[in-house]
C-alpha cells in the first residue's frame, strides 16, 4: 500500500463526520464508515465564527458494531482561533464518529469535520 496520493479526488474515500453548523454546545457527529478505505485515516477540522473565549476540542471514537464506542488516539490541539487543522490517525474498527466539545462563558463556533482515507488498491 502506498501513502502517496497523486489524485486525491479519485483515490480518496471521504465522509462528512460533522456537517458545517454553528454550535453553542457539545456535539456528536453521525457514525460514518469508509468501507473502501485502507491505511491511516485523516481528519480535516474547519473552525470559523468563533466567539471570544471559546475553545473547541475535537476527538474521535470508533466502533465495530455502531453501539459500543472507544476513543481513537489522535493529537488534535484544542482550537481557540478559526482555521483549518488536519491530522492523521489509525483506526481499527468499522465505524467512526467525532465528538466536539466547546468551553467558554458563552461558547459558539462554526464547525465542520471531514474524514478520509486512501481507497483500497487492488
Amino acid at each position: 500500500m502506498s501513502t502517496l496520493l497523486h489524485d486525491v479526488a479519485t483515490h480518496t474515500a471521504f465522509a462528512l463526520a460533522l456537517s458545517p453548523q454553528t454550535l453553542t454546545d457539545d456535539a456528536t457527529g453521525s457514525a460514518v464508515e469508509l468501507p473502501d478505505g485502507d491505511g491511516p485515516a485523516f481528519a480535516v477540522v474547519q473552525i470559523g465564527g468563533l466567539a471570544g473565549g471559546t475553545t473547541v476540542s475535537v476527538e474521535f471514537e470508533q466502533s465495530s458494531n455502531g453501539s459500543s464506542w472507544s476513543a481513537v488516539p489522535t493529537d488534535i490541539p484544542a482550537q481557540t482561533a478559526g482555521g483549518v487543522t488536519a491530522v492523521t490517525f489509525t483506526r481499527d474498527a468499522r465505524y467512526l464518529r467525532c465528538q466536539v466539545a466547546l468551553t467558554g462563558g458563552s461558547p459558539s463556533a462554526d464547525v465542520a469535520v471531514l474524514v478520509g482515507q486512501q481507497k483500497k488498491v487492488v
